[in-house]
């Protein structure tokens, strides 16, 4: 049987997603710096809020090098469920093609996000399930349906996609809604411990 050869693109998906880190403005980062350090009842030292361009520069060394380690992470996760225990016949390098690929429209939501954070006038905005839950009141459920964010469904429903296909399965739907349990338990798990 052939297989399928698909190379990464690691470097163009960082690359997208620092480039999010130049773009918002100074000024909405140390306002969203100074609401989140407030809402845990302390305040910010002003010389940090002199060092925001330091920060600036470390945030975007810092997805540069952590966009590469958590694709690998989410790589090795699908592998595991998809090779190891469904025995499909894939790769870890194909399955970490499959991830990268299709990361590669998160990293660009970031870069679109840009102006919704802008006008919201707070660095951190998602554009999640959450976001159109505006009938519910403060609690889990508005939490857990905050951190599903619409981009990460897009992005797993392409892992499912790519994950079909390196299976050689005729349905995507299967591998589509097993990979979304990814995102999902994420999201119950981070609704857990915020508050």
């Amino acid at each position: 049987m052939r297989s399928i050869r698909i190379k990464a693109p690691l470097p163009s998906g960082s690359s997208v997603a620092i480039s999010a880190c130049f773009l918002l403005p100074s000024d909405l980062l140390i306002a969203t710096m100074r609401e989140r350090v407030m809402e845990q009842g302390q305040t910010v030292p002003p010389a940090v809020l002199e060092q925001v361009g330091r920060f600036r520069y470390l945030g975007a060394a810092g997805s540069f090098i952590a966009w590469g380690i958590f694709l690998a992470f989410f790589a090795g996760v699908v592998t595991l469920f998809f090779a190891f225990l469904l025995g499909h016949e894939g790769t870890y390098r194909q399955y970490l093609a499959v991830v990268a690929h299709a990361h590669l429209v998160s990293a660009t939501s970031v870069v679109l996000l840009v102006p919704l954070r802008i006008v919201g006038e707070d660095a951190q905005v998602l554009l999640s399930v959450g976001s159109f839950a505006v009938f519910l009141e403060s609690g889990y459920l508005l939490r857990f349906l905050s951190f599903i964010d619409l981009f990460g469904l897009w992005v797993w429903t392409l892992v499912g996609l790519g994950v079909a296909r390196i299976g050689r399965k005729e349905s995507w739907a299967a591998g589509a809604v097993t990979v979304l349990m990814i995102p999902i338990t994420i999201a119950a798990v981070l609704a857990i411990f915020t508050r």
